[in-house]
């Protein structure tokens, strides 16, 4: 049983938060710069910002 728990934490991706503040443009786009330069095969990357924002982005 603890091999298979320390299987699955071995590769199970990280979950990144990125909080972008909706004051302006820039608020939100750098957490988004940022977390599209992460490795997706090694990070799950959220992204929390206004909606009116969140289609410029697309899929992180």
């Amino acid at each position: 049983m603890r091999s298979v728990l320390k299987m699955n934490s071995i590769s199970a991706r990280k979950r990144i938060l990125f909080v972008g503040e909706a004051v302006t443009l820039a608020h939100v786009v750098r957490p988004a710069v940022l977390a599209r330069a992460l490795d997706p095969s090694r990070y799950e990357v959220v992204l929390a910002c206004d909606e009116r924002y969140l289609k410029l982005f697309g899929k992180l």
